[in-house]
């Protein structure tokens, strides 16, 4: 992971925006709000709930190395929202928030002479002008029926996306003004989408590959280039066509997401675009028979990750118990510190699959 700061706008119920910088060496997060009254600390513990749990999950996912992985644990982050910021008026949050972050991130203090609240409408227009200069495109997705109340309008969803593509630029083009050359601008998407599937996340088992209902396991190969999805099912009939595309809507909308908010130049950016990905799952492949769809599962990605096909000899139904107490040797060989976290209490059942 090449990135120590993250910085993201946060919209709280469609009336108030944040800030957020999530310092991933401190694993520590912190909000700045411009109006605290908006929201209870009851209700800002709900809303960073996500980020708390869900960063240091992804960090250890995508850890690239040993060594990088044993860097990250699955620990929470915390988090504290300060009071000795500069406040806003009501219908200034948003452009409070993206100045909190412009600031922070070219190492600037908060001034409060500079974040008077009379300077509202100037850092409003100011920053208008930016977009307009910088993102000449931008205006084309402003929603031109409200023209008449520019003046009183808080500030919008597109608004805040183009400022944060304008931070993008600047940093894609000059790092050195900038605090650090290790930090990332994400838009308001990235905490819509995170808080909307957090539900998801906590009901689902961790290191799992795609787990449905608690039942079954499948195995998925995502190709970047091609934009497609390949999906692996080894026993077809345990997930309908239909709860199928419920499965995998997540994946073909939020990858292509992904890989948009984490180019790392604009050159790589115009190369992805948000389109949804395509999928299909394969009927042709060795099936497996119940309670044995988490063993072909691995080996499925095993195997086309080598290269090797998937032999209907290799995978025929009778070898089960070979495959599976070969995997048990491999991981007690390879990953000694793995049996720690058996559930001991199941020792019982442990021969429930044999014969």
């Amino acid at each position: 992971m090449d990135i120590d700061d993250v910085y993201a706008p946060v919209n709280y119920n469609d009336t108030h925006w944040i800030a957020m910088w999530i310092s991933i060496p401190k694993r520590h997060i912190v909000v700045w709000d411009s109006i605290c009254s908006s929201i209870s600390p009851e209700d800002l513990d709900v809303v960073m709930e996500p980020f708390l749990y869900m960063v240091p999950y992804l960090l250890v996912e995508c850890a690239s190395s040993d060594e990088q992985h044993s860097q990250y644990s699955l620990e929470p982050f915390t988090y504290e929202r300060p009071t000795n910021i500069p406040s806003a008026r009501a219908g200034d949050c948003g452009v409070y928030t993206l100045k909190y972050i412009e600031c922070h991130a070219l190492g600037i203090e908060f001034s409060k002479k500079y974040f008077a609240k009379a300077n509202g409408k100037t850092m409003r227009d100011k920053m208008a002008v930016d977009i307009f200069q910088e993102l000449p495109d931008a205006h084309e997705f402003e929603n031109k029926d409200n023209d008449a109340n520019r003046d009183d309008l808080p500030i919008s969803r597109i608004h805040i996306d183009a400022w944060i593509n304008m931070l993008r630029k600047r940093y894609d083009a000059n790092p050195q003004h900038f605090r650090s050359e290790r930090m990332c601008f994400l838009d308001h998407l990235f905490s819509q989408q995170w808080r909307f599937n957090y539900k998801d996340f906590k009901d689902s088992e961790p290191d799992q590959n795609v787990n449905y209902n608690d039942t079954h396991g499948i195995a998925m190969w995502i190709s970047i280039p091609k934009r497609h999805i390949v999906v692996w099912d080894n026993i077809c009939s345990s997930i309908s066509p239909e709860d199928l595309d419920v499965v995998m809507e997540s994946f073909l909308y939020m990858v292509p997401y992904l890989l948009v908010e984490c180019a790392s130049s604009d050159e790589q950016r115009a190369q992805n675009c948000q389109e949804p990905f395509t999928y299909e799952r394969p009927t042709n492949i060795p099936p497996a028979r119940a309670g044995d769809c988490g063993v072909y599962t691995l080996k499925y990605i095993e195997c086309h990750a080598l290269g090797i096909n998937f032999s209907k000899k290799d995978f025929a139904k009778a070898n089960r118990k070979t495959m599976k107490d070969k995997m048990a040797v491999d991981i007690f060989q390879e990953l000694p510190d793995a049996h720690k976290f058996e559930n001991k209490d199941n020792d019982g059942n442990l021969g429930a699959y044999e014969g």
